[in-house]
C-alpha cells in the first residue's frame, strides 16, 4: 500500500513521505483505506471481485495466512462480516487509467478501463519479466 502507479486502481497516493517514525502507521492506514474501498474489496451480486493487486501479490499475503486472512484483518467489522461468506475471490479487476489532479481527464480517456487478472501461470510469467527486466 505505499506504492502508487498513479492509476486509479492503485492504492490512494500518501500526502506525507514515510519516515522511521511514521512508516507502520502510514502502512496500516493505507491498508484499511484500500481494503474498505471497492478498487480493493467490492462484494455485489453475491459475487466478490478484489483487485487484481491481490492475485498479482498472492505470495506477499502468505505470512498472514492468505488474501482472505488479510483482508479480514483490514476491514470494518461490516465488511468482515461480509466476507466471512467467501473462501475466494470471485474475481479479480483492476482499473488502469490514470489518476487526475482535475478529476474528469481520466473519464474522457479512451480505450478499456478495467482488466482482470491473467491467470496465475501467467501472473507468474509477469513476475519473472518484471524481475528480469529490472537486472
Amino acid at each position: 500500500y505505499a506504492v502508487n502507479c498513479a492509476s486509479i486502481g492503485c492504492p490512494n497516493q500518501l500526502r506525507s513521505a514515510f519516515t522511521a517514525e511514521n512508516t507502520e502507521r502510514l502502512l496500516t492506514q493505507g491498508a484499511i483505506a484500500y481494503v474498505n474501498h471497492p478498487r480493493g474489496v467490492k462484494i455485489a451480486d453475491g459475487a466478490l471481485t478484489l483487485s487484481s493487486i491481490y492475485a498479482w501479490f498472492e505470495g506477499d499475503f502468505a505470512a498472514e495466512g492468505g488474501v482472505m486472512a488479510h483482508l479480514r484483518r483490514y476491514a470494518d467489522p461490516e465488511l468482515a462480516t461480509a466476507l466471512d461468506s467467501f473462501d475466494e475471490a470471485s474475481a479479480f479487476e483492476y482499473d488502469w487509467r490514470l489518476n487526475d489532479a482535475a478529476g474528469d481527464a481520466a473519464a474522457a480517456r479512451p480505450g478499456p478501463a478495467v482488466s482482470t487478472a491473467p491467470q496465475k501461470d501467467e501472473t507468474s510469467s509477469r513476475k519473472r519479466s518484471v524481475s528480469e527486466a529490472g537486472r
